[in-house]
């Protein structure tokens, strides 16, 4: 299925120079690379608003991302569950989807996918509709913002009871905006966690590249102890040894770090990662 998505963006993305409906004010360099750096380490006037950037993004980051939530789902902490009713707060394209869905078909695993994917920016839309005309598994997208969902999770997801909890790259995305994650932490143990019964899990899969107020490696210590404030837990703490500048140890290594779907030619020109670099916190209610 990542394979037929990314060939899917390569053919929706078109531009040779200046992408002239950009929201953004385009370099006009020829492709988004320079763009997206200025998304993630700019001054913050830059967003995910151009479908082509978009379409860039998900052939750059896909492989790496979905991997990262792949190598949890392979741990034997999860092994627990006979299906996933995956929360997945501030989803974006859906990288976490792509990653669980193709373990569950390469391994056989019988077990049913209901993903519920919460996404602020609708202009991810068009990868979205696609995933639901595209997938056999129960998919659907509410867009609103995450603060709003948790102030009050029982109206906005109703009969909907999540055992999965992905937060993938969103603490980054919440840093960068200036909001306060500790809240957003604060939100969601007081109004769904502690609610949710034994069994279930949070997965935070961010960046791990320094221990600054701005990185979100520096709040996890933070996370767990709000997160279990409440609630008896077990906590997994997991790491990919990596050699890009400021990488920070984390508890267990994972053995390898190599991205567990192969990489397609036709994305060659996007620069897609080959490797996995993040921490993550994993956290079971018990």
């Amino acid at each position: 299925m990542i394979s037929e998505f990314l060939e899917f963006c390569k053919r929706n993305y078109n531009r040779d120079a200046e992408c002239f409906d950009c929201k953004n004010n385009c370099p006009q360099t020829g492709d988004c690379e320079k763009c997206l750096d200025l998304v993630h380490f700019g001054n913050g006037d830059r967003k995910y608003n151009c479908i082509n950037i978009l379409n860039y993004y998900a052939c750059k980051y896909l492989h790496k991302y979905s991997s990262e939530i792949g190598y949890v789902f392979n741990l034997n902490e999860l092994s627990d569950l006979k299906e996933y009713n995956v929360l997945s707060i501030g989803c974006g394209p859906c990288t976490d989807f792509f990653g669980i869905s193709d373990l569950i078909e390469t391994k056989k695993h019988n077990v049913q996918l209901n993903y519920l994917g919460i996404e602020l920016n609708e202009d991810w839309g068009f990868a979205h509709n696609w995933i639901k005309a595209n997938s056999q598994h129960n998919y659907k997208i509410t867009y609103m913002d995450a603060y709003v969902l948790l102030k009050k999770p029982e109206k906005y997801l109703g009969e909907f009871r999540p055992n999965v909890i992905i937060i993938n790259y969103l603490i980054s995305d919440l840093l960068k905006a200036g909001c306060d994650v500790l809240e957003f932490m604060n939100l969601l143990e007081t109004n769904l966690f502690r609610t949710l019964s034994t069994s279930t899990y949070i997965i935070i899969n961010d960046y791990n590249r320094g221990l600054s107020a701005n990185d979100p490696r520096t709040y996890y210590d933070q996370f767990e102890t709000i997160i279990s404030s409440n609630s008896k837990v077990r906590i997994a703490k997991c790491h990919f040894k990596h050699n890009i500048k400021r990488y920070h140890p984390y508890h267990y290594q994972h053995p390898q770090n190599e991205i567990l779907f192969p990489l397609m030619p036709i994305i060659h020109n996007f620069h897609p990662w080959n490797f996995c670099s993040s921490a993550q916190l994993l956290i079971k209610k018990v």
